[in-house]
């Protein structure tokens, strides 16, 4: 078992019985949250044995790790993509915001599992999820708006890391709120993430503000 529970034992790829844990674990734990699954729950669902979970993981937090590092894997391929990009800066921008907002989408479980532990995590497992999984992705987006600035596209008295807190949550929300906007009547994009995604990212890039402003 390793020294600290909180580190997985495998890293990527997974073997194809640790990738059946991990699938089984990301879908409870986006369901109910860490404290409510036990790790039976777990190996039933994968249709393992829960000293196959040990042997894998080491102990559940460690397994609850390695589920949100394999959560993030898409967004940190995205932002490789965009980083080795040499297209206009604007365009590798909106491309990671739409792609980014479509993966929250299509992966519901997944969000809400990310979502969960934000909102609700300890803190102790917390600074290990960030060590682990949260931090190379959050480090990816601020380097991509730092390169910005230094290559002249970004203004320079802007911090990076609000630049990419931003843009985040500009997705996080629209996800949260999405059931709730077709209630509200002056909003016709609900239903239009497509939409949604340019015109957040022509906020984002340009402002609000006329030059009479």
């Amino acid at each position: 078992m390793n020294p600290n529970p909180l580190i997985s034992k495998t890293s990527e790829p997974h073997p194809e019985g640790a990738s059946a844990i991990l699938d089984a674990a990301m879908k409870l734990f986006g369901e109910r949250g860490f404290d409510a699954v036990p790790l039976s729950a777990i190996a039933e669902s994968a249709r393992v044995s829960k000293g196959n979970i040990f042997h894998h993981f080491g102990s559940k937090e460690g397994l609850y790790v390695a589920v949100m590092k394999h959560a993030c894997a898409n967004t940190a391929s995205l932002l490789e993509e965009v980083s080795r990009d040499a297209g206009p800066f604007a365009d590798r921008i909106r491309h990671f915001a739409r792609a980014h907002l479509d993966y929250l989408a299509s992966h519901p479980c997944v969000t809400r599992l990310i979502l969960r532990e934000m909102a609700q995590g300890n803190a102790e497992r917390g600074r290990a999820l960030v060590e682990q999984a949260f931090e190379r992705n959050f480090s990816m987006l601020v380097s991509i708006f730092r390169s910005g600035q230094q290559d002249g596209y970004v203004r320079a008295d802007l911090d990076p890391a609000v630049m990419a807190l931003g843009l985040l949550s500009g997705n996080v929300y629209f996800f949260l709120a999405q059931s709730l906007l077709p209630h509200l009547g002056s909003v016709n994009f609900a239903n239009d993430p497509v939409y949604y995604s340019n015109m957040m990212v022509n906020i984002f890039l340009h402002g609000v503000l006329t030059e009479k402003a």
